[in-house]
């Protein structure tokens, strides 16, 4: 099967000491990760979610993330496997030294797997971590008390880590004992994910074992109170991206010999050195006034300055541009003490309709350096869709995709929407998204219509035409389904409200649901018709129609013969004027025969649309009472789809005419 169900089980810590520990133990959780990991990018938000909860008083887990280069490493430079590639994968090999019986996402919970016995064989499996794990062994005790902390030095280029080792009652360890201890940054943002999986935030990153991955040795024999401080003065890595999410992990382990996968290095206890606030640290916090979309051609911003520092914030300069243009300054002065924040107003600001970037970077803090420069600088990235709204809108996707004024939005830079001639409702093509090769889950995925001109519509209605079936037997107890929602706006996208949402069996085209087992392709009595009345919405004249797709790893999704018009205008008009209408051949190559039945006989002209809105064709001509055939030339027409419509002063039809020379 595509997806394999897991089931949480734990396995009870067995001890090696020679006494009994008193104190209480905090949890270490080791997990190996890769930035090319699909199911990484799967199972990484249920354990950071559990390490968050457990973070909080008391302290009962302490997450440290390796990445490595599984299934690949990363060809970004910057990635978090380039940036320390050897140090994870020797921790990795420390549990695994036969390299089949690594992989990602892997982890062990105090030295030991979870899931040992599983019947699907994930043994290790980072994703069988769970709350009731957590727990059930932080009710162990442990033989010993362990701190750690660090402190700057003047030029916030080392730190000097102190960690104290106290026994808790008279200890002989059966094997050696090491005293570990790991620089961590506890949240790293990318604006573009470093590697294949969508990843772009990351949290409890190891990013420098001290001195090294080996450790340093600890006796394997204590009395009852005895104490041993170490001292370690470190230079900070300069990939180091932000100075304030600098932390320490220290553990206390058993290098039990004869590693593997059924061999427990227990850890005894772990501890965790806060991040310690900088002199200066001045922050940009927010731009507001701004949102992903505007209407006219001018915004007027608001910045938030925020200092996260210990020292007050008096000065600095707040520089500010559109997209590579001129950098313009705000000499700021004020008063700002640690963690305050003041809303600064910047002019406004005008921009041509596209694309846009709006930049805004803190520098020259209090005449000096501030200690961590990666967060100063602030970028929105917006659209001004200023341009003429349509009405009515249709689009079979027969050219290509997005068309002039759609946008579509792909926030992990992989697998998106895309025009596909393998499948089609009408026509040549479609627009899909491939969910069946997209591996990561929960990514979102939208395409966004023109601006859409409702102010004289009466009874508004979106169309389209949906193909989709699941991968997974929906029998089971557990299957998945990628989910398809549609977001409207009336206020130029500062906010959106969903109108539809489907997934599982009601998304599913299928009937009925078969274990698809392969990609969906779907045959032509495999599509649905959907309707969504826009109604309440008539009367807005910059109307926003957005179209979501969220992964979970399922199917192909197919969306085609998409049309926002009156409902009074779609098909044929059964009024009497009008019987049918016919257009052959559809699609067309140099011309299309045009044949009507009315029972007016009257002087006419048939109209031809574009999927603007933009009127390209009128032909004036004479109805008379019965069968009518005439024939338009679309040689010079571009390829695409187009509305042909037909009015007599007794009603109007209309029908799609596609071009495809």
């Amino acid at each position: 099967m595509k997806k394999t169900l897991q089931f949480i089980a734990v396995l009870a810590l067995g001890a090696s000491l020679q006494t009994q520990a008193q104190t209480q133990r905090i949890n270490l959780f080791e997990e190996w990760t890769g930035e090319n990991c699909a199911p990484c990018a799967a199972t990484n938000p249920g354990i950071t979610a559990i390490a968050n909860a457990n973070y909080l008083g008391p302290k009962k887990l302490i997450l440290l993330r390796y990445q490595v280069a599984i299934p690949s490493a990363p060809t970004n430079p910057n990635s978090l496997y380039q940036q320390n590639p050897t140090e994870p994968s020797l921790r990795q090999d420390y549990y695994y030294p036969t390299q089949t019986d690594q992989f990602a996402p892997q982890g062990r919970l105090n030295g030991h797997e979870l899931g040992r016995g599983d019947v699907n064989g994930n043994n290790g499996n980072a994703g069988f971590l769970s709350q009731d794990s957590v727990d059930f062994e932080y009710q162990v005790d442990a033989p010993f008390f362990l701190t750690t902390g660090y402190v700057w030095n003047a030029t916030l280029d080392s730190i000097t880590i102190t960690t104290v080792v106290t026994a808790a009652q008279n200890v002989t360890a059966l094997n050696p004992l090491n005293l570990q201890l790991a620089i961590t940054e506890e949240k790293i943002i990318y604006a573009t994910a470093p590697g294949t999986n969508g990843e772009k935030e990351f949290e409890f990153i190891m990013r420098k074992m001290v001195p090294d991955e080996n450790g340093q040795t600890l006796a394997t024999t204590w009395t009852n109170g005895q104490t041993q401080t170490f001292v370690n003065k470190v230079l900070v890595p300069t990939y180091i991206w932000n100075k304030g999410e600098l932390a320490i992990t220290a553990f206390i382990q058993e290098d039990v010999p004869s590693p593997g996968p059924l061999v427990s290095r227990i850890v005894h206890q772990a501890a965790y050195g806060d991040p310690q606030a900088l002199p200066i640290n001045a922050t940009a916090a927010a731009i507001t006034g701004l949102s992903n979309y505007i209407c006219t051609n001018t915004f007027d911003p608001i910045f938030e300055l925020k200092n996260n520092g210990i020292n007050t914030l008096t000065t600095c300069d707040i520089n500010y541009r559109v997209d590579a243009g001129t950098i313009n300054t705000i000499n700021w002065t004020g008063s700002l003490a640690t963690g305050q924040s003041q809303m600064v107003t910047i002019p406004t600001q005008t921009v041509a309709t596209g694309a846009h970037t709006f930049t805004v970077t803190v520098a020259n803090v209090n005449s000096g350096v501030d200690a961590s420069t990666i967060d100063n600088s602030l970028t929105v990235n917006f659209q001004n869709i200023n341009v003429t709204p349509v009405f009515p809108l249709f689009e079979g996707f027969e050219t290509s995709f997005p068309l002039a004024n759609w946008e579509r939005i792909n926030p992990d830079g992989s697998t998106t929407w895309a025009r596909t001639t393998t499948a089609k409702k009408t026509g040549v093509a479609s627009v899909r998204l491939d969910n069946a090769n997209y591996q990561a889950t929960g990514e979102i995925d939208e395409f966004r219509l023109p601006p859409i001109n409702l102010s004289t519509a009466t009874n508004p209605t979106l169309t389209f035409q949906v193909a989709y079936s699941l991968w997974t037997d929906p029998t089971l107890p557990q299957h998945w389904s990628d989910t398809l929602e549609i977001f409207v706006s009336t206020d130029c996208g500062a906010s959106f409200m969903s109108v539809y949402k489907k997934y599982d069996a009601t998304l599913s085209t299928n009937t009925p649901l078969p274990y698809q087992g392969s990609d969906f392709i779907p045959a032509a009595n495999e599509w649905r018709l959907e309707t969504i009345d826009l109604t309440a919405y008539a009367g807005t004249s910059n109307f926003l129609v957005k179209f979501r797709n969220v992964n979970d790893y399922e199917n192909m999704l197919y969306i085609d013969d998409l049309n926002i018009l009156d409902a009074a205008s779609v098909g044929i008009i059964k009024n009497n004027s009008f019987t049918d209408l016919e257009i052959s051949p559809n699609p067309a190559n140099g011309a299309a025969l045009i044949k009507v039945y009315s029972a007016v006989a009257e002087k006419t002209s048939l109209n031809l649309i574009n999927s603007l809105g933009q009127l390209v064709m009128t032909k004036d001509v004479a109805m008379v009472n019965g069968e009518n055939s005439f024939e338009i030339s679309t040689s010079d027409l571009a390829n695409g789809v187009y509305l042909l419509d037909i009015t007599t002063s007794n009603g109007k039809t209309t029908k799609k005419l596609v071009v495809n020379h």
